[in-house]
């Protein structure tokens, strides 16, 4: 159902190619120097991370300096993380490397993830911790050592302070998923996992986009305005909310259809769609709305906390997921169904594309996303209830690794519910 959207990129032939793009437009200058034990890191105006060199190839560790903004531009070098890095030191970002010469300490990772990253707190998607992404998109997770990822504790609104070596998915947390495993099983050939290919793994979580926080059901359409979306981001709404008993909750969002369908008897090709759960389980889709097919799983009657999202598939469908606060969310256990039995007049799938064609059109552009589309709810007649969190998600897209020219892969979360 509904929303969100990303990072901008470039779609050819199904793969995904070329460099996703910040939701805003980069920075128009680098940040200020900060001091990182005996040099200088920085965020350049792309977003990545650099420290301060005279060569372009080697840090300033080595060659104390005390007030960088005095020293002459012409003098600066910097040396850039990502593929800049790569190019200078044997493939190697730094933001991800698989190999021991990077160590679980690598200043590009660990400056960047202690000064510059925006920790969240992923607990209502299953994973207690505070996940991050690097500079160059891959998952990581806030640790002090490198191995092992801070716990949200009851309570807590922000990870601990001071010296952050995350974890990072992929090459990194392969290397260190083996050595743990080598300590656990001395005799172990695997190469380690990677975390996205795991199910249920805080790797393999969507990506928070925006949270909009506590929210209100009323008896009239409550809206706000979430960046727009295209269905192979897989985007997301979902909310954490206590339905009293007796009463049912809407979510809608508006959307294009893939083709224009009659349903009903209405013309659509673009049209509000949701799910209706409480007291009553049905789906809207523009005027209408349609009892829960016998496939879908029935909600028991509770006033109990549940998290509640509507996502569309990279193949157009709806799926709707129900869940309790703490569980891994998006699960085969939670999902209630999707619109695979939802047909037209003329007895066809109704799929979902977009938010908008603006917002595709930015999305395959590569330009940073601007485009909006209305998100929406509303509760049964009677009095008001809070919504404790709405959030708004989409698959993460990730280096493609070893591959240094930006190319990056979607990490789905939510598409076994197309093979159901």
């Amino acid at each position: 159902m509904r929303l969100i959207a990303l990072s901008a990129l470039i779609l050819l032939g199904g793969t995904l190619s070329g460099t996703v793009l910040a939701t805003s437009p980069p920075a128009a200058s680098p940040t200020e120097w900060k001091k990182w034990y005996d040099g200088w890191v920085r965020l350049e105006a792309d977003g990545n991370l650099s420290c301060l060199s005279f060569n372009g190839t080697h840090c300033s560790w080595n060659r104390p300096v005390s007030e960088p903004g005095k020293v002459p531009a012409s003098e600066l070098q910097p040396l850039v993380c990502g593929t800049a890095h790569a190019a200078k030191w044997g493939n190697r970002t730094g933001y991800n490397d698989a190999n021991n010469l990077s160590g679980d300490r690598h200043w590009c990772r660990s400056a960047y993830a202690t000064y510059f990253a925006k920790w969240q707190d992923y607990s209502i998607l299953g994973a207690r911790h505070w996940l991050s992404e690097t500079p160059a998109g891959d998952a990581m997770c806030h640790s002090t050592d490198g191995k092992t990822c801070t716990l949200v504790l009851p309570g807590e609104s922000q990870p601990p302070s001071g010296d952050v070596h995350p974890v990072v998915c992929g090459a990194h947390h392969r290397r260190i998923d083996r050595e743990q495993e080598l300590e656990r099983q001395p005799d172990f050939t695997g190469k380690g996992k990677e975390g996205y290919d795991t199910p249920g793994h805080w790797c393999a979580t969507p990506k928070i986009d925006e949270d909009f926080g506590k929210q209100q059901a009323t008896a009239d359409w409550t809206q706000i305005e979430a960046k727009g979306w295209a269905h192979f981001i897989e985007p997301a709404m979902l909310m954490r909310v206590r339905v009293p008993q007796g009463r049912s909750l809407i979510l809608r969002t508006e959307a294009l259809l893939e083709k224009p369908v009659v349903f009903q008897q209405q013309e659509l090709s673009k049209a509000f769609f949701g799910l209706e759960f409480g007291k009553q389980l049905r789906f809207h889709l523009g005027d209408t709305h349609v009892e829960a097919p016998p496939s879908w799983k029935a909600l028991d009657p509770s006033s109990d906390e549940v998290i509640v999202a509507a996502t569309v598939t990279p193949e157009g469908n709806a799926c709707f997921f129900s869940g309790k606060s703490g569980d891994r969310f998006f699960a085969d256990a939670n999902l209630i169904g999707d619109t695979r039995q939802i047909l037209d007049d003329a007895q066809q799938p109704v799929r979902f594309t977009a938010s908008s064609a603006e917002a595709v059109a930015m999305l395959m552009g590569g330009k940073p996303m601007t485009a909006v589309g209305p998100v929406d709810w509303r509760a049964d007649t009677g009095a008001d209830f809070a919504i404790d969190k709405v959030l708004m998600l989409y698959a993460r897209f990730v280096p493609v690794e070893g591959d240094i020219t930006g190319k990056k892969r979607p990490i789905y979360y939510a598409a076994d519910c197309d093979q159901r």
